[in-house]
C-alpha cells in the first residue's frame, strides 16, 4: 500500500490518503494539541512525535483519577513516565492503537518485556494494572483528545492483566 499524507493546516488536521484501489482511507489528527517536534515514518503511516512528557501534568492526574495518588510513587508509574519520552515506543503504542486496536497498555507491556524489564515479567497487583490502565486513560482523552474507550480481552499472562481498552477517536464529517 502507498500512503501520501495531505496536511491542512487551516482547519489543523493531518489527513492521511489510502491511494491503493482507489479506497480513500481517512485518519484525522487534530495537530492543535500536538507539539510536533518530528515527523517520521513508521509502518507506511506519518506520525508526529509529541513531546508528553511536559503535557502528562500528574497533580491533574491524580485529581481526576481518584486513588491513583500512591501509584504516583511505584516503579510502575516511573517506566510510564519515563517512556513518555521514547518516541519509538510512542509511535508503536499509537500505531496498534489506531490501526490494529490493540491497547496502549499492552503495546507497554509487551516492549517493557522485549527489554527484558523484570518489572514486567512477573504479576502485577490489582490496583497496580488498574492504575496503569488509568495512566493510559488519561493520556489518551486528556491529552490526545480520543472519545472513548473500547474494551478487550488481553490475556497477558506474565503481568495478569486480562482486560484493556484501546481508545477511539470520532470525527466530525464537517470540512
Amino acid at each position: 500500500m502507498r500512503y501520501s499524507v495531505l496536511t491542512h493546516y487551516r482547519h489543523y488536521r493531518c489527513v492521511i490518503k489510502n491511494r491503493a484501489n482507489n479506497f480513500t482511507q481517512v485518519l484525522q489528527y487534530e495537530l492543535s494539541i500536538f507539539n510536533c517536534e518530528t515527523l517520521d515514518k513508521s509502518f507506511g503511516i506519518w506520525y508526529f512525535y509529541i513531546a508528553m512528557k511536559e503535557k502528562f501534568q500528574i497533580d491533574k492526574f491524580a485529581s481526576v483519577y481518584k486513588g491513583t495518588i500512591n501509584f504516583c510513587d511505584t516503579a510502575y508509574f516511573k517506566a510510564f513516565y519515563d517512556s513518555l519520552d521514547d518516541e519509538t515506543l510512542f509511535k508503536h503504542i499509537l500505531f496498534n492503537n489506531d490501526v490494529m486496536n490493540i491497547p496502549p497498555i499492552f503495546t507497554f507491556v509487551k516492549f517493557r518485556q522485549s527489554l527484558g524489564d523484570e518489572l514486567f515479567l512477573s504479576a502485577m497487583s490489582k490496583t497496580d494494572k488498574r492504575c496503569l490502565g488509568a495512566c493510559f486513560g488519561y493520556l489518551f482523552k486528556y491529552i490526545l483528545g480520543y472519545d472513548r474507550p473500547v474494551p478487550v480481552w488481553v490475556g497477558e499472562k506474565a503481568t495478569g492483566i486480562k482486560n484493556a481498552s484501546y481508545f477511539v477517536k470520532e470525527f466530525s464529517h464537517a470540512s
